[in-house]
């Protein structure tokens, strides 16, 4: 049984609740899915597809992409209006982040949920529950992300739109005059936009904890997360420095582990199979990433026989499979210290015991409890 002391001595507990298979497996398979979808996005901006803003009109490169994305073939933000150029720059951008609270949203929160439950009964729920509680709170875990982002682009163009109409030949001096007037709720609105980007900044990793472990929707997700972080800011920044540290030593020695393992394997099947027979192999291997990360084709040496080629292509798989859950485990810690920090912040706040946890279990024995069992229909007498 874990002890949980209740302070920042209980981060420490962080690995051994991340190195857990389920978690990096969904971390795994949130990874494919992100970058299978952001490839798909970089594909229809290179193909011309600008959402209406009509910034494909010439050959104009402004941003360089990596080269592992595929190519946008120079004509990516192409306009002379420097507004529809922010626009295009913008809606580019803004639909990777839509990417990535997409897809977050179910993996990140299923993450959590097994999170939540092991640190508070040190118990690990099973896969398919936590898949399930990702799916019945999608909404919650989606719009806790989203609400902050769209809250802000609201009130920032609010004050946007009444500067604006300062710009009416006519009527421009005279709204001047107003907006001067009324210049203390332009300062109210930028102290909301303040506060509200500082806590959507710091304290959106404190949403998904809060949805797994109360079972709540996205607005009380937002409130934990922002009093949270306003009511103990310093307890805040100190126990994410503790679990950055500690993840990155932990994460360190995962990799360099990995390492280790992929290096004595190589070394034994080099003697195993002689260099004749090895070396070739890796330098199939080598030009396979080369061809999948410069331009998305898996192509290896032309000179390869078949035999060749389906086992370059299975090992190089084997070993994009082996990185990806090295490097799963570093979402898995990172979602799972998230959690960890919210029933810290909890207790220290709302002095919630830390083994307090939503269950689903006992929900439905209660439901059941509630409802009265059907009583039969007495037969008419003859």
């Amino acid at each position: 049984m874990r002890e949980l002391r209740g302070d920042w001595r209980d981060l420490f507990n962080n690995f051994a609740i991340a190195l857990d298979p389920r978690k990096m497996f969904l971390a795994l398979a949130g990874m494919i899915m992100t970058f299978a979808l952001i490839s798909v996005w970089f594909w229809l901006w290179d193909k011309g597809f600008n959402l209406g803003l009509g910034v494909f009109t010439k050959n104009f490169s402004v941003v360089t992409m990596p080269a592992f994305f595929g190519t946008l073939s120079d004509k990516l933000f192409a306009t002379q209006h420097l507004y529809v150029a922010l626009a295009g720059i913008i809606s580019f951008y803004a639909g990777i982040i839509f990417i990535f609270i997409f897809a977050w949203s179910f993996f990140g929160g299923a993450i959590t949920r097994i999170a939540a439950v092991e640190i508070a009964k040190d118990e690990r729920i099973e896969l398919s529950n936590a898949i399930h509680f990702g799916k019945r709170r999608y909404s919650s875990f989606f719009w806790s992300k989203l609400t902050c982002i769209l809250l802000f682009l609201f009130f920032f163009l609010c004050i946007f739109g009444a500067c604006l109409l300062a710009r009416i030949p006519t009527l421009g001096p005279f709204l001047k005059i107003l907006l001067v007037i009324f210049l203390p709720l332009a300062m109210i609105t930028s102290f909301l936009l303040t506060m509200l980007g500082l806590g959507a900044t710091f304290g959106h990793v404190l949403f998904f904890p809060a949805v797994a472990a109360e079972d709540t929707d996205a607005f009380d997700a937002i409130s934990r997360g922002f009093s949270y972080l306003f009511a103990e800011p310093w307890k805040f920044i100190w126990y994410q420095i503790v679990s950055g540290v500690y993840g990155f030593i932990t994460f360190m020695f995962v990799l360099v582990f990995s390492w280790m393992l992929m290096l004595i394997m190589l070394f034994a099947a080099r003697f195993g199979m002689g260099s004749r027979s090895f070396s070739p192999m890796i330098k199939n291997i080598y030009a396979f990433f080369s061809e999948f990360f410069n331009g998305m084709q898996a192509n290896p040496n032309p000179q390869m026989n078949t035999v060749e080629m389906i086992s370059t292509v299975i090992f190089a798989a084997w070993i994009l499979l082996f990185a990806g859950f090295v490097f799963s485990f570093a979402l898995s810690y990172f979602f799972s210290g998230q959690t960890m920090i919210y029933f810290l912040l909890r207790k220290k706040v709302d002095s919630i015991d830390m083994t307090e946890v939503y269950e689903e279990k006992e929900s439905e024995e209660e439901l059941k409890e509630e409802t009265p069992p059907a009583v039969p229909a007495e037969q008419p007498k003859a």
